[in-house]
């Protein structure tokens, strides 16, 4: 089984999602990135709605140009309606914008890593993954 994980983030913020996206694949972990992995042409929606459900976790990167987009809260409540593990990533954005569109309320009670933080330990996150490809395994078995 291939774990995937989708990387929601900004139109603008194309140059940070394609280096986590890098980081993901030189740990061998599968991603779905919108700029890369959607054709030209094909129905945008239907795609972005199918690797929802394909994908296993959703990294969501929370920028100043990504909060204002719609799409990101609408991943993010897809993604929890869908069950599937969602990890916030904070990229330079203050506690209280985020408090005050309502992430926080979409988030749960699990509060946002700080980017910074992820890059300096993306260890950590990888092992936080392959933890839950283990997981998921044995409820398969």
């Amino acid at each position: 089984m291939k774990y995937k994980v989708f990387i929601s983030h900004g139109s603008g913020d194309k140059y940070l999602a394609n280096h986590v996206r890098e980081k993901l694949g030189e740990h061998g972990i599968h991603s779905f990135l919108d700029q890369v992995d959607v054709d030209i042409g094909l129905n945008f929606r239907t795609r972005i709605l199918q690797e929802l459900e394909d994908c296993d976790e959703l990294l969501c990167l929370l920028t100043p140009t990504s909060i204002a987009r719609a799409w990101i809260s609408a991943e993010i409540g897809a993604a929890s309606v869908l069950k599937k593990t969602v990890v916030a990533v904070n990229c330079w954005v203050r506690d209280e914008e985020l408090q005050e569109r309502g992430f926080y309320s979409l988030l749960g009670d699990v509060a946002p890593i700080v980017f910074d933080d992820l890059m300096d330990d993306f260890d950590t996150y990888v092992a936080s993954i392959r933890n839950r490809i283990g997981e998921n395994n044995n409820e398969q078995e």
